[in-house]
């Protein structure tokens, strides 16, 4: 699964727009609060892998490696909130 497929998945508009209405920032801030399950302001590996999984996504440690490292901008191995913008807005999700 990528990012985008993802982010499809969890959210009902295109968010491809780099001007977000409300609407669309409290998506995306409801999208990664589902994802960061301990509340700690990031998305580690452990969590999204096992939300994939959650999801019934049958998922490999390099792909979600994959995933972190796409939209992990300053490569601490994690997502976070602003991060996670960037990359739903830049359509790399």
């Amino acid at each position: 699964m990528t990012w985008k497929a993802f982010f499809n998945s969890t959210t009902t508009d295109s968010m491809a727009d780099k001007k977000l209405t409300t609407e669309q920032a409290a998506e995306l801030k409801k999208a990664f609060q589902v994802m960061d399950t301990n509340g700690d302001g990031f998305v580690t590996k452990d969590e999204l892998k096992n939300l994939l999984k959650g999801l019934g996504e049958e998922v490999t440690d390099e792909v979600v490696d994959e995933m972190i490292k796409i939209a992990d901008e300053n490569g601490d191995g994690k997502v976070e909130f602003t991060e996670f913008v960037k990359a739903a807005t830049n359509g790399v999700m």
